[in-house]
């Protein structure tokens, strides 16, 4: 007898009433996972006639090349906690390999492939207590065994069914029903659960029809768990992790709904999730104009993967989308099996500023276009998100091609205690080594580990725009109010920075900005100007008059921890401002791009925060 669903909607959550049918439902013929005979068939012909794909094609085969003279992964955990590198080499190399064979038709990569997935097959597991591991190499073969299902021997693709059943779905049922302690990312809100998820979801939809019983059962449990990560996606796409942790989790998360969307022709509802058909915007305006991104929490500050981004332009009809992904291509076989034609931001009309809400994440640029032009990334946000830094208030500043105000990223996850109890002592997470405020400093966290700050006020015009943050929950043991403004001025090219601080009692005020720039010191110490290659920044104090500046070392402050092993931060220097025995400051400076080392700029008039509008 058909099992039934129903489904309806509460506040954007599914709720479901029966289980899915989902054996009924599943497309039979093989592959399934996306790729199928026509479409290599259409592949062949695109290849041929787009410049665009062709230039994709021919990296991908270049990469396929390669593989063939390199050794087979084996299992290694080098830290002693996970195996991913060795799994996403496996990962790449299955995708990379199959879909070539399949346009090639040559069994050389077919057999190559083959020694990478009989040598991942035998590993003694897939370190599940590290459970992204786990699921990664779920996707791997999942892809393997769908891809190549009919290349295959028939003692092949027991080999790779059993694999799948004992190293990942056997090991899934246990975690979704809490037999064992590393299951608990079925209940979290960020990256793991959409990984996790997105892994084992792939797995369960190649082997469907070979394990019904087991792969509906998690699929199942998968339509509860992944809401709970969702949900994160409101109000407008952005993401509380930061570009590099979006990156991973809906890769992972957007592949697997892409592959259900085909294998069952049903999508639960999951992409009319409130933000989920804007969030391709998060990456694309968190990416400057010199091709890195705002890198906060634990985020590098290259362009993020972004394959799923194909996927996104065809689902929603964004063009834009696709732009952002060709601009910055993987060369990933996916990028093929869904290129949409790009078109530009400016082609567009896209605003040059958007404010992210929730995870409270404004960017605002001058153009869209120009590698010289303005951008600034500025943040508010929760300490609490998932690897979060203590960095309410910071921001970092691109122009004339540079950036001049950097974020440091993130530091070694080997470190002891980073995810626990050291995680504050760590300069890279503090609040001193971020571009922002520290009051009183001491060994301990110097901003609220639980700090909330929101965008209050957020402004964007033609030849200006600002945004206003109170900062006052981070540091709320000393403060009774604490405001933070950026402002562009897009047609004079110059940002204001003011601060606005009134504490409960009189101390001590650090005011910092981190930069990798050669830095030369005014005489009067109310002006740095800050060089790269032959491009110049001037960096002014407004207010107060008597400020002066300090060139540091990027390191911690005497009363801060200091423990080993964390990076050393050579190269980078800290511009600060120091106040003692103050409870009411207000600091306003301006960042400046030189054109040609001389441009002459008059310093803007000092004005509160209340009066910017």
């Amino acid at each position: 007898m058909k099992k039934l669903v129903f489904l309806f909607f509460l506040q954007g959550q599914i709720i479901m009433c029966e289980n899915f049918d989902w054996i009924n439902y599943l497309k039979k013929e093989r592959p399934r996972l996306i790729l199928n005979e026509g479409i290599i068939e259409n592949l062949k012909i695109l290849i041929k006639e787009d410049k665009n794909c062709e230039k994709i094609y021919k990296k991908i085969i270049e990469n396929a090349e390669k593989i063939l003279n390199e050794p087979v992964s084996k299992y290694e955990i080098p830290d002693g906690l996970s195996l991913l590198d060795t799994i996403r080499r496996v990962l790449a190399r299955v995708y990379i390999l199959s879909f070539v064979y399949k346009i090639e038709k040559d069994k050389k990569y077919l057999m190559r492939l083959w020694d990478e997935i009989y040598s991942a097959a035998n590993f003694s597991d897939w370190n599940p207590r590290h459970f992204l591991d786990t699921a990664e190499m779920a996707h791997a073969l999942a892809i393997a065994y769908d891809w190549c299902y009919y290349d295959w021997n028939e003692e092949q693709r027991k080999i790779i069914r059993e694999a799948l059943l004992n190293k990942a779905l056997k090991v899934a049922v246990d975690c979704y029903g809490g037999k064992t302690p590393y299951g608990w990312w079925t209940k979290s809100r960020h990256n793991w659960n959409q990984v996790c998820n997105g892994g084992i979801g792939i797995a369960c939809l190649s082997l469907l029809d070979e394990y019904p019983e087991i792969c509906s059962k998690l699929l199942d449990n998968i339509l509860k768990s992944l809401p709970l990560a969702m949900k994160e996606f409101a109000p407008d796409g952005g993401w509380g992790e930061g570009p590099g942790y979006w990156a991973y989790a809906t890769e992972y998360n957007f592949i697997f709904l892409a592959y259900l969307d085909n294998c069952i022709n049903y999508d639960f509802g999951f992409w009319k999730y409130q933000g989920v058909s804007e969030t391709g915007l998060f990456p694309i305006y968190l990416t400057g104009p010199v091709d890195r991104t705002f890198n906060f929490a634990d985020s590098v500050d290259k362009p993020v993967r972004n394959t799923q981004m194909f996927y996104l332009s065809r689902k929603f009809n964004k063009s834009v989308f696709a732009w952002y992904s060709f601009k910055y291509s993987n060369y990933h076989p996916l990028d093929l099996i869904w290129f949409a034609n790009p078109s530009e931001p400016e082609k567009e009309n896209l605003p040059l500023d958007k404010y992210f809400r929730y995870v409270e994440v404004v960017t605002m640029r001058t153009s869209w276009n120009d590698k010289n032009g303005i951008f600034v990334g500025f943040k508010g946000g929760d300490n609490k998100f998932n690897h979060s830094h203590l960095d309410i208030g910071s921001f970092v500043f691109d122009a004339s091609g540079y950036r001049w105000i950097i974020d440091l990223g993130r530091d070694n996850y080997n470190l002891q205690g980073y995810f626990g109890k050291n995680r504050w002592d760590y300069y890279r997470l503090r609040a001193e080594g971020h571009n922002t405020i520290v009051i009183n400093p001491s060994d301990k966290p110097d901003q609220e580990p639980d700090g909330v700050s929101k965008i209050i006020k957020f402004v964007s015009k033609n030849d200006y725009s600002f945004a206003i943050a109170d900062l006052t929950d981070a540091y709320r043991k000393f403060a009774k109010n604490i405001k933070r403004g950026i402002k562009l001025d897009k047609k004079d090219k110059y940002l204001i920075l003011q601060d606005e601080i009134s504490l409960k009692e009189k101390g001590e005020i650090w005011w910092f900005l981190h930069t990798n720039s050669d830095i030369e010191m005014k005489e009067n110490k109310n002006q740095v100007i800050l060089k790269q290659g032959d491009k110049s920044l001037k960096i002014e104090i407004i207010f107060p008059l008597n400020a002066q500046f300090i060139i540091m070392d990027a390191k911690p402050l005497p009363s801060s921890p200091n423990p080993s092993g964390q990076d050393e931060n050579i190269g980078v220097k800290k511009i600060a401002l120091n106040f003692k025995n103050i409870d009411d400051l207000k600091i306003s400076v301006a960042l400046i791009p030189l054109i040609d080392n001389e441009k002459a700029f008059k310093i803007p008039l000092f004005k509160l925060l209340e009066e910017w509008e």
